[in-house]
């Protein structure tokens, strides 16, 4: 195997270190129909939640460290087909998160504003700011609904209960493995045997 394809090799093993892993995260509602996960990030991370089985009508409500509702998912659009199955997608900075998990419509109020889009996710959007989680799970502890319904979603980037790295730029990660080939290039040259002296 000639260098060059030895090189495009370690940049590609290097560069797939990077790729972000969804796990996979099941649970259930309590009593009153939602549930609310805290995670924590240590730099800024693009992060990713996305229902696929469970509650019928699932919806998302991501809140900062004070309790702010940052933005809420209820419905998504995959291609052009509208689906019941929220898609959240959310650059945050470093610091502590709450992710609500419920269902549909029960803790929207009159003065959240509707959005088309997550910035990247097309779908049913809303943001307020007056809501905050005290506010939206006592709005839905007033009308319960689907108390004890499971559900799953997906989550990339984030470890619920513990800190998350931030994951590497992959072109940070390609850059380092440029640099690592590169050393290891005069590292071989600098090895190699010099012409014969009598």
């Amino acid at each position: 195997m000639n260098i060059l394809k030895k090189i495009l090799i370690a940049i590609a093993l290097i560069a797939s270190t990077g790729v972000a892993q969804a796990t996979v995260i099941s649970g259930k509602l309590n009593n009153v129909g939602y549930d609310v996960l805290s995670f924590q990030l240590s730099g800024s991370t693009t992060v990713d939640f996305q229902n696929t089985v469970g509650i019928f009508d699932a919806a998302f409500g991501l809140f900062n460290s004070a309790g702010a509702l940052l933005i809420y998912a209820d419905d998504s659009v995959v291609g052009t087909t509208p689906s019941t199955r929220p898609h959240l997608t959310q650059t945050l900075a470093a610091g502590k998160y709450s992710l609500l998990i419920t269902s549909c419509c029960a803790a929207i109020d009159d003065d959240w504003t509707y959005l088309s889009t997550d910035g990247v996710n097309a779908g049913i959007f809303y943001k307020s700011t007056s809501a905050t989680l005290t506010s939206v799970t006592a709005a839905l502890s007033a009308f319960p609904q689907l108390g004890g319904a499971a559900y799953q979603f997906t989550a990339t980037n984030v470890v619920f209960g513990t800190a998350a790295a931030a994951v590497p730029e992959p072109g940070t990660l390609a850059l380092f493995g440029i640099s690592v080939a590169a050393f290891g290039l005069t590292r071989r040259k600098s090895r190699a045997p010099g012409p014969i002296r009598l």
